[in-house]
């Protein structure tokens, strides 16, 4: 009663003390723990309105460990936990939530916002199910597995996931996005489908027209291609998501109209990093085309130094020395260890290596064979097994389980194609999973495509990358890149010598068909001379990169003798590192 009192008369600190003087004589009274939960919640929430998060958190914290069934109270301390920025705790809340309340639109609401926090996107998956059943009508769910079904890399029921999300009244945005998700599922039908009742709905919507443009690009119907770009450049000169692929079919070359937006929003402030990172380097390209070397560069410099911003604005950087010290794990963990049972599934083949080396090529060859198909960038091996490495710890002989193994196949071949005896997975990242990879598919092969560092260093840095491609931004970090990739290739020709194959660009190129043969036969397969012509192969080609598919192989034009006077920084790191600057194998390797 003395509690109650205090309370009542906003008397709070001598109310709190009356109740744990109450709590303290009888610790079990139901009542005294509800009153004093209560009071202490009240606190909390005052707390919060005065911007006191952590004092409130505490509070509520309290408040739940006297009250532990008050979902309120759960609920409002799993939301200040995540202002607060510990979603892993807020996790923890609400799984007490969700048992509490199995079937509560909140509890599972706030699960799904810490997923996406916490980039854990099969609970995301999870969550988002359990909200489309309980609310039929919003599709917010199935938009939110569809995102976590993306982020996983399974396109193909992520575009299944969206399309219950818009098929009641789908939008021309709406469209754009299922047109997206099908380009990366392969389902290139859907695609145009999706794209052609989206400029039904808005013809002149600019990114319906840069995304048909994209379609074309990936048939291979380049003109159509650059005839929508145009268009979607007429409508709106600022819409930057069309420049690179227009740049891509131009092969750089831009008019001087065309460039003058591009100048403008380089160097507006107020604009995004990534914004004016994409137009630094498409105007860069543009005056490389021209042969003004000196003033590409200094674009080229630009635009690397704001998409390092943009990375840096969101917690990314390229840590060397950790990246060293993984590649020593790595080294350390796995030494060729093999799996004896295969499981009944379709042959991969991982083509590895950094990118702007000739990946695409190596793929069309293979791709271009009657019993291969492609899965493209597959996502899904990278996660698992940096998941994975993680949690063994240091000392891991880095063998896996009879039970793991099923587990990772069965997530693994959830994202890939199924149709043909064979598939290749163009992940580059794969190039630290070897190990990892060979104990999933014993039969499965691994072609690495090594091209001179100078070129490739350089053609990186000329390259506009997602910003999680955190070495891309500077030359010497390109350099330590490279260096560790090329202890990881000496590694795994040692350790997987019959599975593990080096191909160097520079060779496939000149010597092409003798290559793709051998090519061909170290994957297991029969030569077809589709293999040698697979530039006439009438196929979709999912990447930017889509003219040069259709084109016969031919090496790249050496771009690294231009700029040579600039490449100090990646030719010292690629020095120290022991890497051969014509190869790129590791000295005394390769």
């Amino acid at each position: 009663a003395e509690g109650r009192a205090a309370e009542k008369a906003g008397r709070l600190a001598d109310a709190l003390a009356s109740y744990k003087r109450a709590l303290a004589a009888a610790p079990a009274d139901a009542e005294a723990r509800r009153a004093c939960s209560g009071l202490l919640a009240r606190i909390g929430a005052e707390h919060q309105a005065a911007g006191r998060l952590q004092q409130a958190a505490d509070a509520f914290d309290s408040a739940l460990m006297l009250d532990d069934r008050n979902l309120g109270h759960a609920l409002q301390l799993a939301r200040l936990l995540m202002a607060l920025g510990n979603p892993p705790a807020a996790r923890h809340v609400l799984a007490h939530a969700e048992r509490l309340a199995p079937n509560e639109r909140a509890v599972a609401s706030l699960q799904a916002d810490v997923a996406r926090m916490l980039g854990d996107w099969p609970e995301l998956e999870r969550v988002a199910l359990k909200l489309a059943e309980m609310t039929k009508s919003d599709p917010a769910g199935w938009r939110a597995v569809a995102n976590a079904r993306a982020q996983q890399g399974r396109y193909g029921p992520a575009r299944e996931a969206f399309e219950k999300a818009i098929h009641k009244s789908p939008s021309a945005e709406d469209l754009v996005e299922l047109a997206r998700l099908a380009l990366q599922a392969l389902d290139f039908s859907r695609a145009e489908k999706a794209i052609a009742e989206a400029e039904e709905i808005a013809p002149r919507s600019p990114a319906v027209l840069a995304t048909k443009a994209l379609l074309f690009t990936y048939q291979g119907k380049t003109q159509q291609a650059e005839e929508y770009c145009l268009r979607c450049l007429e409508i709106d000169p600022g819409f930057i998501q069309a420049y690179p692929q227009l740049s891509a079919l131009r092969k750089g070359r831009l008019t001087p109209s065309e460039e003058e937006p591009l100048k403008v929003l380089v160097r507006n402030e107020s604009a995004s990093f990534a914004a004016r990172a994409t137009a630094g380097f498409v105007l860069a390209h543009s005056l490389d085309a021209r042969g003004e070397v000196d003033l590409a560069f200094s674009e080229y410099e630009r635009a690397n130094s704001l998409s390092a911003s943009r990375a840096r604005a969101e917690g990314l950087v390229f840590d060397a020395d950790g990246a060293d010290a993984w590649t020593d794990h790595i080294i350390k963990t796995f030494r060729g260890a093999q799996a004896r049972r295969a499981f009944a599934a379709p042959t991969p083949i991982f083509i590895v290596g950094l990118p702007r080396s000739g990946s695409t090529l190596i793929e069309s060859v293979l791709e271009a064979h009657s019993k291969v198909a492609s899965a493209g960038e597959a996502p899904m091996l990278p996660p698992m097994f940096n998941a994975w490495l993680k949690a063994r710890g240091i000392d891991n002989d880095g063998v896996l389980t009879e039970e793991e193994r099923g587990r990772f196949v069965e997530t693994y071949l959830a994202g890939a194609p199924t149709d043909a005896a064979y598939f290749t997975d163009k992940n580059l990242l794969n190039i630290e999973a070897v190990g990892f990879a060979a104990q999933l598919f014993p039969s499965a092969r691994f072609v690495n495509i090594r091209r001179n560092p100078l070129e490739c260093g350089l053609a990186i840095y000329r390259q506009d990358f997602l910003k999680f491609w955190t070495f891309t931004t500077d030359l010497k970090s390109i350099g330590r890149r490279y260096t560790q990739y090329a202890r990881l290739v000496a590694h795994w020709e040692r350790h997987y010598p019959e599975r593990f194959m080096t191909v160097q660009y520079e060779t496939f190129t000149d010597n092409f068909e003798a290559e793709a043969r051998r090519l061909v036969a170290f994957c297991g397969l029969e030569w077809e001379d589709a293999c040698r012509d697979f530039q006439k192969a009438e196929r979709v080609a999912a990447t930017i990169s889509a003219a040069q598919v259709r084109e016969p192989a031919r090496r790249a034009a050496a771009r690294a003798e231009a700029y040579s006077k600039y490449l100090g920084p990646l030719r010292e790191a690629l020095a120290a590192g022991g890497v051969d600057l014509s190869t790129g194998a590791l000295k005394g390797r390769g």
